[in-house]
Order: structure tokens, then C-alpha cells, then sequence
């Protein structure tokens, strides 16, 4: 075992570790977060490594097996809007810390948004347009379907700090945080 250890090390060194690392801390946070033991947590790291498409992530059409194999039961309705996230978004793949940050943020919206919110700028302009603002409301109401419901223009009116008509992503996250209420 060790010597496959070092044989990875010498091979990756910076990478190998620093993920190991990056999900060492996550586990900890996710266990103490949601009430999934380090062992859970583990048993979900072998359950990814077994998936056939797992390279470090795993293909959108696997990841409805895998939640269903870590007994993260939903609708089906919310498992395909997973998979239409992750292929719009994603590029078709998720790699295991996004999964987990994503169970880890499920029991609040709020959390949830801003983890789907890393990812809306598909064109890297630094902006959230409509489509992906109306991707990301409807994508979170699978969560939880009594969240707020408002339209874009509402939103740019709202979240428009500095009046140029666009919505920064941090404008966008400040808005969320002071706005994002669930329906009672």
C-alpha cells in the first residue's frame, strides 16, 4: 500500500495531496454539518471510486446511481434537474467535492444558491444573465419548492448596486444573502 502511495506522490505530488487535503476538511465540516459520520462520508468516496466513468469526477448519467447508491433519496424530478445541471453547467462531469458541498448546503437554500451560483457564468463575463439566473431559481426549487418566487427584472431592479443594468455575481451573492427567503 505504501508504495503505491509513493509511486502516486512522486507522480502528482501538489495534486494528490492538496485534494486529499481539500476533502479531509470537507468531510469534517460536511460530518459535523449534516449528521453523516467520517464513515458515511468514506463510504461515499468508495461508492464514487466504483462508478465506470470515475476519473476523478463522474459522467451526469451516473449520478443518479450514485445518490441512489449513498441513500440520497429525492424525486426523480430533482435527480434529472442534477443531471441537467451538471450537463448545462458542468460539462456533463461532477467531481466528488462539488457533490459534497452540494448535500452538505441541501438543508439550506441559501447555501445551496451560492454553490450553484460558482458555476452560472458559463462565458466567464463576471455577470448573471437571465437564463442562468432562471436555471439557478428553478434548479434550487427543486429543493425546496416554497422558496420566493421573482422574476429577473425584479431581481436586476433589486440587486443592481451600481445602476449599470447588469448583476455582478457579487451582486448577485449580496442579494441572495440579504434576500433569498423561503415561503412560509
Amino acid at each position: 500500500m505504501s508504495f503505491v502511495a509513493t509511486v502516486v506522490r512522486k507522480l502528482n505530488p501538489p495534486t494528490v495531496e492538496s485534494q486529499w487535503k481539500l476533502l479531509y476538511t470537507i468531510s469534517k465540516k460536511f460530518s459535523s454539518s449534516t449528521g453523516y459520520s467520517t464513515e458515511e462520508i468514506e463510504q461515499f468516496r468508495k461508492v464514487f471510486r466504483t462508478m465506470p466513468s470515475y476519473e476523478e469526477s463522474i459522467t451526469s448519467k451516473e449520478l443518479i446511481p450514485f445518490l441512489q447508491a449513498i441513500n440520497y433519496i429525492k424525486p426523480m424530478e430533482t435527480y434529472q434537474q442534477y443531471v441537467e445541471y451538471s450537463d448545462k453547467i458542468l460539462g456533463g462531469r461532477f467531481e466528488l467535492t462539488q457533490l459534497m458541498k452540494y448535500i452538505e448546503a441541501q438543508h439550506d437554500s441559501r447555501l445551496l444558491m451560492n454553490e450553484y451560483l460558482k458555476n452560472f457564468d458559463r462565458n466567464n463575463d463576471g455577470y448573471v444573465s437571465k437564463e442562468e439566473f432562471e436555471f439557478g431559481m428553478k434548479t434550487i426549487r427543486y429543493h425546496d419548492p416554497k422558496l420566493r418566487n421573482i422574476s429577473y427584472e425584479k431581481f436586476v431592479k433589486e440587486a443592481d448596486a451600481n445602476k449599470d443594468g447588469k448583476i455582478s455575481v457579487s451582486e448577485c451573492k449580496d442579494w441572495l444573502n440579504k434576500n433569498f427567503v423561503p415561503v412560509a
